[in-house]
């Protein structure tokens, strides 16, 4: 359980460094970029580089690398930042895991973030010693090769890792005592189960695979959830109409719902947390405030990401507007 008081100097020093930035690039700089190539000039200028030799991938990882050195360096092996670190853990090891059996290396698609170095990510794959993740994780790596090797299909891959990383991420969030965290991985969980439930029933999946890869752990019961799948997406609708995301999905109905992309209810949970982290953007001490920095300093490079894809294909900027979280 922390203390408040554990983070007065690490508050403090987020809250200076925000402070000092007085003129950050932002995604409405990016929007306002006629195209493209003017668009990565908009980058190119605030790291004083050309634009026509600019890496925006490179710069992204960069800069999100920064963003955790930060809090890093302002409260040193700080525990809860270990859980938001948990997923590219598991984004480490499933790609990892995945170059493995194709014959790849993963050299280059890593993640320097996580709370496991890349080498020793790509040492445990080798070795299929996978003691340096925790128990959940270790123990789904196994499973997952087991799957892999009598079905040949990634995807369980993707299933076993993820169930892990749901489960430490939550069993450390409610370890740590911040309701804050706690309710942004109890809100992931709900993202990935609904959204998973969408992309099940338009694959004509059978609700034994929604079941092995849906996870515990949210506020919408993943027994609900799954006793609803025989009803398809209406039978969703009704799980949800009575539950903590009613506001959500109010204005509505069992046929409008139905006809909603899996990335257009993605967009929605999002878009409802980004809410909620505005809500903190001014708490001046605690782990809320490393907490809100990370989530929202993921949140912009992943929406300046998305920008400059819109741009890259010539999308208008409502339509790109419209994919923002």
């Amino acid at each position: 359980m922390y203390k408040e008081t554990d983070y007065l100097y690490a508050g403090a020093r987020i809250r200076a460094y925000e402070g000092r930035q007085t003129n950050p690039l932002r995604v409405d700089k990016l929007l306002e970029a006629k195209n493209f190539t003017d668009a990565l000039s908009v980058i190119s200028q605030y790291e004083q580089t050309e634009a026509r030799v600019f890496d925006y991938e490179a710069y992204f990882e960069a800069k999100l690398e920064e963003s955790y050195r930060l809090c890093e360096d302002s409260f040193p092996n700080d525990p809860m930042l270990r859980i938001f670190r948990y997923q590219y853990d598991c984004q480490n090891l499933k790609s990892a895991l995945k170059c493995d059996a194709l014959g790849t290396s993963p050299d280059g698609i890593l993640f320097k973030i996580g709370n496991v170095e890349p080498e020793k990510v790509k040492e445990s794959v080798r070795t299929r010693d996978f003691s340096c993740f925790s128990k959940a994780v270790s123990k789904a790596a196994a499973a997952a090769l087991e799957s892999f090797g009598k079905t040949r299909d990634p995807q369980f891959i993707d299933i076993y890792i993820d169930k892990a990383c749901f489960a430490d991420m939550l069993s450390s969030a409610k370890d740590f005592g911040c309701d804050f965290i706690t309710d942004y991985v109890m809100q992931q969980i709900d993202r990935f189960n609904i959204t998973a439930f969408f992309r099940c029933v338009k694959m004509n999946k059978s609700v034994a695979f929604y079941e092995s890869l849906s996870c515990d752990g949210g506020y919408v019961e993943r027994k609900s959830c799954i006793e609803a799948y025989g009803s398809g997406l209406p039978g969703l609708f009704d799980v949800l109409s009575s539950s903590v995301y009613t506001e959500l999905f109010k204005h509505y109905n069992a046929s409008s719902f139905s006809e909603l992309s899996f990335s257009a209810v993605e967009r929605i949970f999002d878009k409802h947390f980004s809410t909620k982290l505005d809500s903190v953007k001014f708490i001046p001490i605690g782990p809320v405030v490393l907490a809100e920095y990370i989530l929202r300093r993921e949140r912009d490079i992943k929406n300046m990401r998305l920008v400059l894809a819109g741009k890259r294909v010539s999308l208008s900027n409502e339509e790109i507007r419209r994919n923002l979280r």
